[in-house]
């Protein structure tokens, strides 16, 4: 049996991280081959290569920044996509986003059994999202991340075949290796000047915040221990001069370190105290499932499905957007005795372990051969 993943991108946000996971724990069975098709990006190539040696194949590494190109680029890149998908001629096709239409539309002109990984509602669509919700109905199957979700899926979708629920997985034993690499010196140099760091994790856009992290940020400017750390980098790079600017203005870009992307969240991550999650719509978020794993408490506006990830009855999620309350919580967090600490560590690792990684990519291998 041959399997193809088709991941929309293969840089290091959720999706593909969460698909890097399930490919790692998928069952290794004779007969059964595993191909990924990426059409954007490489950040992740190595890792995945590390897996499925030469089966990876990137359609285009240097996507152009330009909206209008972009879209000229989404169409010129159809015939590559159309020409792989023959080539490899799988059983089955896992598309691992539904933003990925044309991957899904052409999997099914073609007549491949399709399985759909569901990871967005609509605010997670760059655009289009009414269209984009007719190409996931053409899927055979579809997988999603919560109750919440495939509630979303029937009621607002209209998708009418079978919807299996499977949240994201995480590999504890992955997480525990590549949170022994050090980071640089120069990070090192940053965090010996505060003794409480707030994390914000993965591509910065609108979407996930970064104007409401700078707010939270200039709320906390006279909470000079405080430091804050952007694990990853800023999407667009007129977001990222305009967060700049603001910061140098208030004179606290000095409190702000940007580690740039990175193949390895954990190495920061395991310095921090506070991961803070400023999206404004999310369905499963990996990096609460990755600071969670670490031990490392959550503040989250409680929008889309992120509240199914921490324990039942979690105190630090915020009505969105309230920056007050936000940075209320980050003081409190910051000010718990040890006793406290130990107590929160405790619940949000045990928590972390019903989202086992084997577990979950056992489950897809089901799906798969179903």
């Amino acid at each position: 049996m041959k399997v193809l993943f088709i991941s929309h991108v293969l840089d290091g946000s959720g999706a593909p991280r969460s698909l890097l996971t399930i490919i790692k724990n998928l069952p290794k069975k004779s007969g059964v081959d595993y191909f990924l098709l990426a059409l954007r990006r490489e950040n992740l190539e190595k890792e995945f290569k590390e897996i499925l040696g030469n089966k990876v194949i990137i359609v285009n590494r240097k996507p152009p920044h330009n909206k209008f190109l972009k879209l000229v680029e989404r169409f010129v890149t159809i015939p590559k996509i159309v020409y792989y998908i023959l080539k490899i001629n799988p059983d089955v096709i896992f598309v691992n986003s539904a933003a990925n239409s044309r991957a899904i539309f052409i999997s099914k002109v073609f007549g491949y059994k399709t399985i759909v990984f569901v990871h967005e509602f609509d605010e997670q669509f760059a655009f289009l999202h009414r269209i984009r919700r007719k190409f996931i109905r053409l899927a055979d199957k579809i997988i999603c991340l919560s109750d919440i979700h495939k509630k979303w899926i029937i009621e607002e979708v209209g998708f009418k075949k079978e919807i299996v629920v499977l949240p994201n997985g995480i590999d504890l034993q992955e997480v525990e290796k590549f949170s022994i690499e050090e980071v640089d010196e120069e990070f090192k140099k940053f965090i010996k000047n505060f003794n409480f760091l707030v994390a914000n994790i993965g591509f910065l856009t609108k979407r996930k915040g970064w104007d409401c992290f700078l707010s939270i940020i200039k709320n906390l400017k006279y909470e000079s221990s405080i430091g804050f750390v952007i694990i990853g980098d800023f999407l667009d790079m007129d977001e990222k001069k305009e967060f700049l600017e603001e910061l140098k203005k208030e004179r606290l870009e000095k409190r702000v370190y940007i580690t740039g992307l990175t193949d390895n969240v954990f190495k920061y991550l395991k310095y921090c105290h506070l991961t803070a999650l400023t999206s404004r719509s999310e369905v499963f978020p990996m990096v609460a499932l990755e600071s969670m794993a670490l031990g490392i408490p959550i503040i989250f506006f409680d929008v889309g499905a992120i509240k199914i990830i921490p324990p039942e009855n979690y105190p630090y999620k915020v009505k969105p957007f309230n920056i007050d309350t936000y940075v209320d919580l980050i003081i409190k967090i910051k000010n718990l005795d040890l006793q406290e600490i130990k107590s929160i560590v405790r619940t949000i690792q045990e928590r972390a372990k019903y989202f086992d990684a084997n577990n979950i990519a056992n489950q897809i291998y089901k799906q798969l051969l179903s």
